[in-house]
């Protein structure tokens, strides 16, 4: 299928057979009808072996496994027959060669984004260098950002990932945690005093696991030693008083976060307020999958009544901004943090994202 002319309403939605003909329904309500005798091994197949397809190729394919016969609404609408099978000889095995993902897309996103592409490399080098670098002596609030970076580096690597292959809106989900990532390593850049309640929290983190296994995992609660279940009990007690607050009722109550501030709180402190506002009420919509979420997701054009499903390029563009940006501002967040600069610089990089998307102010 030619890459440059993706028409989301060329999927397949059913395939049904007369004694002579082979009709396919489209999305966009368009039916195609051809002779059965263009494609041999249909037309030699009982029917209960025609029936046996299946969509594939992202919805733009047809696939009767028993038959071995693949077809595309492209080949369809050209009015392509099967071509004519040359005499079979015996051929070597070879690996199939498995292909994840929409390459259909790869070429089309990289074309539309040349210039984010063209800067990326730098980006990545810069943020490899700085994390991968050796740091001797390391503080906690250091370490804290060291891995916070190296998790948003992941991040960016699947959100640009799932952009190539058309699948922005899970990039956009992605979105959300590096968000969060960034504007906590900023935090502790600011408030190094308070490393240790995020060091800390993991110990509530794991005593509500152990409570949730042994209530609703009993198998696997039972394969956990008592020395790890006394550990894990004892480290609570010993943490628990750090995070606890007094209710009106005066009784005290563990908060809900490592932090006495709420995320939109860190953010106004970090200057992260303005990418708070930007990414976090679209992106919790889109991962929460409420009505006003799933609404985000369809196409009208498509079908009214179903989300729209892959590959497109909707969402790419903000996808690839605000990764962009957020994987920026951990870069000039680990470089203070440490006191080195990046390779390429810290200002080279900010100019790069400016002149890619048309000079946005970022904090």
């Amino acid at each position: 299928m030619n890459s440059s002319e993706i028409k989301p309403g060329e999927r397949v939605k059913d395939v049904h057979f007369t004694e002579d003909t082979l009709s396919v329904d489209l999305i966009d309500g368009r039916t195609i009808t051809v002779p059965l005798v263009w494609y041999p091994k249909l037309l030699e197949a009982s029917q209960q072996q025609r029936l046996n397809w299946k969509i594939s190729g992202a919805g733009y394919g047809i696939y009767w496994s028993e038959l071995d016969e693949d077809l595309s609404t492209e080949g369809l609408l050209r009015g392509a027959p099967a071509a004519a099978e040359p005499a079979r000889t015996k051929m070597p095995d070879v690996p199939m060669r498995m292909v994840f993902g929409h390459p259909e897309m790869w070429e089309k996103v990289h074309h539309k984004y040349h210039d984010f592409f063209t800067v990326l490399p730098k980006l990545q080098d810069a943020l490899n260098g700085l994390v991968f670098a050796a740091y001797d002596p390391i503080t906690k609030p250091q370490r804290a950002i060291l891995n916070l970076a190296t998790l948003s580096m992941i991040s960016m690597l699947e959100l640009v990932t799932l952009v190539g292959n058309g699948v922005a809106q899970g990039a956009m989900k992605i979105l959300r945690s590096m968000l969060e990532y960034g504007i906590n390593a900023e935090y502790l850049r600011c408030n190094p005093e308070e490393v240790d309640d995020f060091i800390e929290w993991h110990w509530v983190e794991h005593y509500k696991l152990l409570n949730y296994m042994r209530d609703h995992m009993p198998d696997a609660y039972a394969k956990l030693t008592p020395e790890h279940i006394a550990e894990s009990e004892a480290e609570y007690i010993r943490v628990k008083p750090r995070f606890e607050n007094e209710t009106r009722s005066g009784k005290l109550k563990i908060r809900d976060s490592w932090c006495s501030l709420n995320l939109a709180e860190r953010a106004i402190r970090t200057d992260f307020e303005e990418h708070y506002k930007l990414i976090y009420p679209l992106t919790s919509r889109l991962l929460h999958g409420s009505v006003a979420g799933m609404a985000l997701h369809y196409d009208p054009d498509e079908d009214p009544h179903r989300l729209a499903v892959p590959p497109s390029l909707e969402w790419s563009n903000g996808a690839l901004v605000g990764g962009h940006a957020i994987a920026l501002c951990m870069a000039g967040t680990f470089s203070q943090a440490f006191g080195v600069e990046s390779n390429p610089p810290y200002a080279e990089l900010k100019r790069d994202y400016k002149t890619v998307w048309a000079k946005k102010e970022i904090p």
